[in-house]
């Protein structure tokens, strides 16, 4: 599949343990576990990758070089490099914040009566609410209550939610992997996650709990 492509408003930012160095025509990205060179860079895209490293940036903001941004950044969101934002009139919706290497985009639609999964976490902190999954390669933060309702079916939010902003959460969900085609196939199809937090089956939790 190809990168997505953003609009304009999507918020970028490297995640903590991501550092970027770039150079003439080229960057290199580093976090803990792995780390990814990028050759053959234009100007602007270079200009995009070190506003970045100086902090969280919308892509209208990244593309003021002229150069083709989107592709890129939706080329890194695609490989865990990077947080996403999605806003709709200014407005923050949600973010998609990897852990880990994200899996492929899926090939085909989900059909509109998709349902959460079974197996995923919704919980509540001091910044908002976290969806989370034990097999999923990121974390969810849900700005935006309106989209709560998205969770118990594409159909339940409130019409004031743009009908791109519907589509563009559930294409989200299916590839973070917390929306699904076929709930009664998760029962076998789930298998014991070694590190799961054994109260909730969260991968989040279990690291968190683990943290000094």
């Amino acid at each position: 599949m190809p990168a997505a492509t953003y609009p304009q408003q999507t918020r970028f930012a490297f995640p903590d343990g991501v550092t970027c160095r770039t150079g003439t025509a080229s960057a290199v990205l580093v976090d803990p576990a792995r780390e990814e060179e990028l050759t053959g860079l234009a100007p602007g895209q270079l200009h995009a990758l070190e506003t970045l490293a100086r902090g969280p940036a919308t892509l209208s903001e990244l593309a003021t070089g002229g150069d083709d941004v989107a592709e890129l950044m939706g080329r890194l969101a695609d490989g865990g490099w990077l947080s996403v934002t999605v806003r709709d009139g200014g407005r923050d919706l949600y973010t998609i914040r990897p852990f880990g290497r994200p899996a492929p985009r899926p090939s085909t639609p989900l059909p509109w009566s998709a349902t959460l999964s079974k197996f995923a976490v919704l919980h509540r902190d001091s910044e908002g609410f976290v969806l989370e999954h034990p097999r999923a390669w990121c974390d969810l933060r849900i700005h935006d209550p309106r989209l709560l309702a998205l969770l118990d079916g594409l159909g339940a939010a409130d019409a004031d939610v743009p009908i791109a902003v519907k589509t563009q959460f559930a294409d989200d969900l299916h590839w973070c992997g917390f929306l699904i085609a076929d709930a009664y196939a998760e029962d076998d199809e789930f298998p014991h996650v070694v590190g799961a937090c054994p109260f909730c089956g969260s991968l989040a939790e279990a690291r968190s709990a683990n943290t000094p």
